[in-house]
């Protein structure tokens, strides 16, 4: 067995990122008796929204968050532009301002007859039927982070990104050499580019979908169709880059999605292995890809792919459903637990189908029966690890990538009124990228303190220092690098985001301070693992989803765009 330089009790670490969440959206009301469920835990049961009367008047509500299915139709919209939307400058009112997406049939534009008592951004999933039981589980028995922010403000591509990396900068940073770059227009005029951050989805056209390094720049015939990320000064606010032609060489590719600078597996010795549990490689929740040195792609576009020793190795690290080394499985990370096959660091992405990704394709209620299946074959797992189990060595850490477009009512750290702008990193950074909304955060393990909720009964957090109990995607990654003794803070990118970012981030050392690690105690034995149960699909369901859902029958999913 591995012996890890900081915490001996953690072999593994599994981090699950579900989609589209705020923690009021799927777990707020108090309709089904949440405070009793998850005491000391925050949910909104209102909030506010504003709308322009017929006078056009600016008129603030108090409104009932209303609810609705995990499987709904509704598609909230939530790019960079939209989060600024409902932020408002820090009132928190703007849900109802944002335009969303609808694959309901027929369409309609509201479901309910007076549109200024409900927007589907202020919504809660309506738990009568018990789906999201998993969840509060999983919440009840092991740890809630009443407190965990989003990172970026930016939909799934680059929440990915943070959750991998730490960063969507599209090149590293240098404090004694900062690179520059050019764009289009401006008399292409050098901007210190390592201050940037991708801010939204890659654009289309990109051809089947493909993102990342694989994404489609140019087509052969040389017309202007390709594939790009907006990139957003953080100073400023407003994307400074939208397209550009990647034949001319006075432009840097930097709205190619496809980056420089190093990730979490950059600091990884050969004794700590890696996984990433895709659902294509080429899709845009698949952040391994937009790296070009982990993907070394072979050309852009449907036929290009990615050559690098991750997508190559027997098996590969980037692991597809349904490939050749699990073929008719469309989820290998199941199969790796029961043939013992965990990685140190796992990255586990669902399918479409069972992510919490509102208007996906259906079934869109199988989400916690996913992440229940995944607890539950771990910790009732009793043969790997010398037959100890990996429930006596592995941390599961689940997230959801981004809002979702959803409403919350908790202020993100940094981004209090009167500031124009939200304040940033402490290295000068950021001013409009950090924070987005609050996201829920189950943090599960044998070490994990049994219903302990980060934050409990702090209605007004103040995420400056010295601040214990608030977290963001840069607290996983932090607490993996010091589990597995790797240097805090080490992948550079100016630190971002979570060496300077969040205090709790860049103590020396636990248990003070230190990101994630108040939910466990490392020096008491491991209870014993209680199965989750209630959950609607069965385990066998995601092996062979077809034998379920016999409609759609294309697994995986198709990419959506956000």
């Amino acid at each position: 067995m591995l012996v890890l330089a900081q915490i001996s009790q953690v072999q593994h670490v599994v981090i699950v990122i579900q989609e589209n969440r705020t923690a009021d959206n799927l777990f707020g009301s108090d309709a089904y008796n949440v405070p009793r469920k998850l005491p000391g835990a925050h949910f909104a049961t209102q909030g506010q929204c504003w709308h322009y009367d017929s006078n056009q008047n600016k008129v603030e509500e108090t409104i009932p968050l209303y609810p609705d299915s995990l499987a709904t139709c509704y598609d909230p919209s939530h790019q960079h532009g939209d989060w600024s939307t409902m932020w408002d400058q820090g009132a928190m009112d703007g849900a109802c301002q944002v335009s969303y997406g609808t694959k309901c049939t027929p369409t309609t534009y509201c479901p309910h007859s007076d549109y200024w008592t409900y927007c589907p951004q202020m919504t809660y999933v309506d738990n009568t039927e018990h789906i999201i039981d998993p969840y509060f589980q999983i919440a009840q028995q092991f740890g809630y982070a009443n407190y965990m922010f989003q990172t970026n403000q930016g939909p799934s591509f680059p929440a990915h990104q943070f959750l991998f990396s730490g960063s969507s900068a599209p090149v590293g940073y240098s404090s004694s050499n900062p690179p520059t770059c050019k764009v289009p227009g401006n008399q292409y005029k050098s901007y210190p580019c390592y201050k940037w951050f991708d801010s939204e989805n890659v654009t289309t056209p990109v051809a089947n979908g493909h993102s990342g390094c694989l994404a489609d720049y140019e087509n052969p015939a040389g017309s202007a169709t390709w594939g790009y990320a907006l990139d957003i000064d953080p100073n400023i606010g407003d994307p400074e880059y939208a397209a550009y032609t990647p034949s001319d060489p006075k432009v840097a590719y930097l709205g190619f999605p496809c980056y420089t600078h190093n990730t979490l597996i950059d600091l990884f010795p050969q004794t700590v292995t890696w996984k990433y549990y895709a659902r294509s490689a080429s899709d845009l929740w698949t952040a391994p890809t937009a790296y070009d040195l982990i993907c070394q792609p072979s050309g852009p576009g449907p036929s290009g792919t990615c050559t690098g020793p991750a997508y190559t190795n027997n098996p590969p690290n980037v692991i597809e459903p349904n490939s050749s080394y699990y073929p008719g499985d469309e989820a290998p990370i199941l199969t790796d637990i029961q043939k013992c096959a965990l990685a140190s660091v796992n990255w586990v992405i669902p399918d479409g189908n069972w992510s919490d990704h509102a208007g996906d394709t259906l079934p869109g209620d199988a989400g916690p029966s996913w992440v229940a299946a995944i607890v539950n074959a771990i910790g009732q797992d009793t043969t790997c690890e010398s037959g100890a189990g990996y429930w006596s060595d592995t941390v599961i850490l689940i997230t959801w990538d981004d809002w979702g477009g959803y409403y919350d009512d908790i202020l993100p750290p940094d981004c209090a009124v009167p500031n124009q702008n939200c304040t940033g990193y402490s290295n000068g950074t950021g001013q409009q990228y950090v924070y987005g909304f609050r996201v829920p955060l189950l943090v599960v393990g044998a070490y994990a303190i049994p219903g302990y909720v980060s934050g409990a009964n702090i209605n007004s957090p103040n995420c400056a220092p010295p601040s214990t109990y608030c977290h963001d995607f840069g607290s996983i990654l932090n607490f993996t690098e010091y589990a597995f003794g790797l240097p805090q803070g080490g992948i550079g990118n100016a630190k971002w985001p979570f060496a300077d970012a969040l205090v709790m981030d860049t103590q020396p050392s636990p248990p003070n301070n230190y990101s994630l690690y108040d939910f466990f105690q490392f020096n008491k034995p491991g209870h014993t693992f209680k199965p989750i149960t209630g959950a609607k699909y069965p385990p066998s369901c995601f092996h062979t989803p077809i034998s379920c859902w016999p409609s759609p029958s294309v697994y995986p999913a198709p990419p959506d765009s956000d």
